[in-house]
């Protein structure tokens, strides 16, 4: 294993590795967290270990400080700015400036998703490298044709901070689709009077196939509240090709450059989003614009696009062949557990969700 993604198979990471040329994408294997102790002589073995947005854990535990004994060298991978974050979700109180600064102080590279992710993260770090969406052909296989035969389905899978974006533009605008449906995935967007919802699906694969089944005819994502949003990158509109449903947008930050002719309608008004809605009621349209978009996917986000960050990681990992096997047997050797600290902490967290 050369480049180890050590994280949980959501759009955070599907949306950048699942496209990989193939010889890049035998670099980079996803290691999904189980269990501490099993997991760490595993990363032991890797030439590099990429740490996957959220590092809380990773820090109270004490496996980074092991894998620095284990001399393996850690990179941090994320798409959003869990400092901004913090003071707006719950489960992000932890990362503080001071927190990502220490943290970042023992990897060897950041990377970001985004050039403004990029910008953010070079506060933290001298070594802050950009990987872009890769655009997964296999993932457009299956996508039924939309047909008009069924109301038309508009589809919104974004977070909390977009909810009040899709009350005040979405929800309002849709009365000029004489038939139509609006699904949500659970959560507080689920509270909308009129919306059908599913359950939230935070691995990827099963995201797809959730809404798939859903069959959207248009996807929106309106405009957001949060001070993370110069740093989300354009992956919203992947998800609409794998999906097959023609994206409406707001003006943001990740949408710069990308318009009508990618196959991208936008919107910033009320009017805007009944005039998107209007032009993508007809199978046509909307199958005109994903055309569109895919042609653009195809010259943006293609296989081979983060090749020279593979390369820049390649660079700076540890050894394989005797000396990954060695790592292996030393860190066996070890018989490291989390701190008991930590243990403590997880069984209270996880007796509190139980109960909640």
């Amino acid at each position: 294993m050369r480049i180890v993604f050590y994280g949980e198979a959501t759009a955070s990471l599907a949306l950048y590795l699942d496209g990989l040329a193939p010889d890049l994408a035998a670099q980079c294997t996803l290691m999904p967290p189980r269990r501490m102790a099993a997991d760490f002589p595993l990363l032991a073995r890797a030439g590099m270990v990429v740490f996957v947005r959220g590092f809380e854990q990773v820090w109270r535990s004490g496996l980074l400080a092991a894998l620095d004994r284990a001399r393996v060298p850690c990179a941090w991978f994320t798409d959003d700015d869990l400092t901004a974050l913090r003071h707006e979700q719950p489960g992000f109180g932890f990362y503080s400036s001071r927190r990502v600064q220490a943290f970042a102080e023992r990897m060897t590279a950041l990377i970001g998703t985004t050039p403004g992710m990029c910008a953010r993260l070079a506060a933290f770090h001298a070594n802050v490298l950009h990987w872009p969406c890769t655009l997964n052909e296999a993932a457009l296989d299956g996508i039924s044709p939309s047909g008009q035969e069924r109301p038309t389905v508009v589809a919104f899978t974004g977070g909390a901070c977009r909810v009040q974006g899709l009350r005040d533009y979405v929800v309002p605008a849709l009365n000029v689709i004489q038939r139509h449906e609006l699904w949500v995935a659970n959560g507080p967007a689920a509270a909308i009077p009129g919306t059908h919802a599913i359950p939230f699906q935070p691995v990827f694969a099963r995201f797809l196939s959730a809404w798939r089944d859903v069959g959207p005819h248009i996807l929106v994502h309106p405009p957001g509240k949060t001070r993370n949003l110069a740093y989300k990158s354009p992956g919203i509109l992947l998800c609409a090709l794998y999906l097959g449903a023609a994206p409406v947008v707001a003006s943001e930050p990740a949408f710069k450059g990308i318009g009508a002719d990618q196959g991208l309608t936008r919107a910033d008004s009320v009017a805007a989003w009944r005039a998107a809605f209007t032009a993508l009621a007809a199978a046509p349209a909307r199958e005109r614009a994903l055309a569109r978009l895919l042609v653009h996917a195809r010259k943006a986000w293609p296989p081979d696009g983060p090749r020279a960050t593979i390369s820049a990681l390649l660079a700076l990992a540890a050894p394989g062949g005797d000396a990954a096997k060695a790592r292996y047997d030393a860190a066996l050797a070890m018989r490291w557990a989390p701190l008991a600290g930590f243990m403590w902490r997880e069984r209270v967290r996880r007796f509190a969700s139980h109960n909640q």
